[in-house]
């Protein structure tokens, strides 16, 4: 897997797709965190139709989240994608580039801490990426 990086002067990606992510511990019941939390994105899945060559995807944790949960890390099977966090927002935005060229469906998750309960969560976005909708035979 390919993990994220963080970077000490990053570059604002380009104006690209803002996505919300809120993230609640439940105790049980939950999608995440063995079951201890819950988490949803602003739109899910994300379709990406369209859209080719290098493009930005911002994901912040909405103000409902609890502030001592922070993303620390994404990580990604695809080696079309990169996950950067963003140092100025003390964990609480990140930014990955989709460069693939192809249709597909692809993984990628964001790490998450709670830091007051040192507990660790997986939050995942199912994105569809389809950069060219009407292909020419």
């Amino acid at each position: 897997m390919k993990e994220s990086k963080t970077i000490n002067k990053p570059t604002k990606p380009s104006p690209g797709m803002e996505y919300v992510l809120t993230v609640a511990r439940v105790g049980f019941g939950g999608n995440t965190g063995d079951g201890k939390y819950f988490y949803a994105f602003s739109q899910h899945p994300i379709h990406i139709i369209g859209k080719k060559g290098a493009f930005q995807m911002t994901f912040t944790l909405s103000d409902e989240t609890h502030e001592d949960i922070i993303i620390t890390n994404g990580v990604s099977g695809d080696t079309g994608y990169q996950v950067m966090i963003d140092p100025e927002t003390n964990g609480r935005s990140a930014w990955a580039t989709n460069t693939n060229s192809e249709n597909t469906l692809f993984t990628f998750g964001l790490v998450l801490q709670n830091k007051r309960t040192n507990e660790y969560l997986i939050c995942d976005p199912e994105v569809i990426n389809v950069p060219d909708p009407h292909p020419t035979p």
